[in-house]
């Protein structure tokens, strides 16, 4: 049997080809070293290497993502990788590779004079880089993290240039939304950039992190969900409140808009309101290998709605079920009720969906995914069944929350706004507990609200929307209510609050609440 070079032989081949600038040598040999040892990330830095010597590496940029993985604090890996982009003409990947090389080495100034030569091509002024991921695979948080972001024009640093990264792999929760979004916002689809940040947070700097109104994100950078969820509603509602929207769809989709719901004999003089009525259907369908049974204390039971859509119905309006997937049919068969979850097509039905609360008069859903979107156009919205126990964070909106039981008692709503914990032993509060088995377990039990609960609000709500324009005066009960919970749960100016149908028919839900006034 012929006898096989060592290890150390193959190094010094390599060695004695990189000193004769002989570039396939130096390729076969590194390469053999990698056959010995497939993850040895010193193996992989002596093929790219030989790779750069051969003029190679703008066509093996996997290898060198591959390298970066494997090696991700070597600022040698990223100044290789931003050099290959730049033969692609890829200037925001070139930039990202480069922001990160400075997240390593902060002080390498051959970096740092890379990325501002780099920035003036992009817009003069621009001095450095953040970015973040998206979540793109869940339509409400599509919705409430770049939207918001390009809205709260005072909260940017005119000389950053932001870049957002999306898995490359992940079709959007929304496409057309997603499309939309590039309006605004400079996004990169890269599963590697994407798996680089999520498998190391933390090697991505705070100066280069670009942090969301309500991010999701930081919780890889240690933030606690709690504390996403109670700064991120509290930012939402602020930039919502002071902020216009800022996406826009073009004449030529309206149109097409009008033409696919002209079919339905739906036109621009009907008055319309969309319906999503949450169940276990969606997240079930497009993630079959999870259990998302902890979520469905948030489902609703579409029979309960039936009394108010008549009601809308005789009031003039066309109301329309929209939502990707269902397990849920309502009996009635009227010319001015349309379902497009049955049967939805998902070639169009993104579009329609989104255009569709972009365009009605008023949106009647929950917390979930097309209450986001409703967000991103402004349109009101009365939320039903709405848990957990959060106060609204679009501009226009009421809402009515499923009422909490602890054991068979009824719990204060008002209670629940002042934080109270799920136990004595956990100091967990029952507003942030979004899991329906953690609540089981301490006793807690979500009651739907009723039919007259929901006829009552929608009624209350489509009065205050009657003349075209919202009407956000707050009656003596939404007033009281609102005075008499923290600060952090209800902003003092806050006009998102419960319909006062609700807290006139669930007075017990309200103990410790002020006197309630009369109107």
């Amino acid at each position: 049997m012929a006898s096989r070079m060592t290890v150390q032989q193959l190094l010094d081949e390599f060695n004695s080809a990189a000193n004769n600038a002989d570039a396939p040598s130096m390729l076969n040999m590194a390469q053999q070293l990698l056959v010995r040892d497939p993850n040895n990330a010193d193996f992989m830095l002596l093929v790219l290497q030989a790779l750069e010597s051969a003029e190679q590496l703008a066509a093996n940029l996997g290898f060198i993502q591959k390298y970066i993985l494997a090696r991700s604090t070597n600022v040698s890996g990223f100044i290789l990788l931003y050099q290959s982009y730049i033969k692609q003409k890829k200037i925001l990947e070139a930039s990202l590779a480069l922001t990160y090389a400075l997240s390593v080495e902060p002080d390498n100034l051959e970096c740092q004079n890379l990325l501002l030569r780099l920035l003036s091509d992009v817009r003069p002024g621009l001095t450095h880089v953040r970015l973040n991921i998206m979540t793109t695979s869940r339509v409400g948080h599509l919705a409430c993290e770049i939207e918001p972001w390009a809205r709260a024009t005072d909260d940017r640093e005119n000389d950053c240039l932001y870049i957002f990264v999306s898995s490359s792999s992940t079709v959007p929760a929304n496409t057309y939304l997603y499309q939309l979004l590039h309006q605004v916002a400079h996004i990169v689809e890269s599963d590697f950039f994407y798996q680089l940040y999520v498998s190391r947070p933390l090697l991505l700097s705070d100066d280069s992190y670009a942090e969301y109104p309500y991010d999701l994100s930081s919780s890889l950078r240690g933030v606690s969900n709690q504390e996403i969820a109670k700064k991120g509603n509290a930012k939402l509602t602020e930039i919502y409140r002071d902020y216009p929207p800022c996406l826009a769809i073009s004449a030529n989709d309206k149109k097409r808009g009008w033409e696919h719901l002209d079919a339905f004999d739906i036109t621009t003089n009907d008055k319309l309101v969309c319906l999503h009525v949450r169940d276990s259907a969606y997240l079930n369908s497009k993630f079959p290998d999870r259990d998302w049974s902890h979520h469905d204390y948030r489902d609703a039971d579409i029979t309960t709605y039936k009394e108010s859509i008549e009601y809308l119905i005789q009031h003039g309006y066309k109301v329309i079920r929209i939502g990707a997937e269902t397990n849920q049919k309502l009996d009635l068969v009227s010319p001015n009720y349309f379902d497009f979850c049955i049967g939805r097509k998902y070639t169009d039905g993104d579009f329609i969906e989104l255009f569709l609360l972009s365009e009605c008069s008023f949106f009647i859903g929950n917390y979930g995914g097309p209450y986001g979107v409703a967000a991103v156009f402004d349109t009101p919205t009365i939320a039903v069944n709405a848990v957990p126990a959060v106060i609204p964070y679009l501009k226009n909106g009421h809402y009515i929350p499923k009422l909490l039981l602890k054991n068979n008692e009824l719990v204060s709503f008002i209670d629940i706004a002042n934080g109270e914990n799920i136990s004595d032993e956990k100091s967990i509060p029952i507003i942030s507990c979004l899991s329906e088995k953690d609540l089981s377990t301490h006793g807690f039990k979500y009651v739907d609200n009723s039919s007259t609960d929901i006829l009552r609000a929608v009624s209350e709500f489509e009065k205050r929307i009657s003349s075209g324009i919202f009407d956000g005066t707050l009656t003596n009960e939404q007033i009281t209510f609102r005075d008499s919970v923290p600060s952090d749960f209800c902003a003092p100016d806050s006009t998102n609050l419960i319909c006062s149908s609700f807290i006139e028919d669930h007075p017990d839900a309200f103990y410790g609440m002020k006197v309630v006034g009369r109107n």
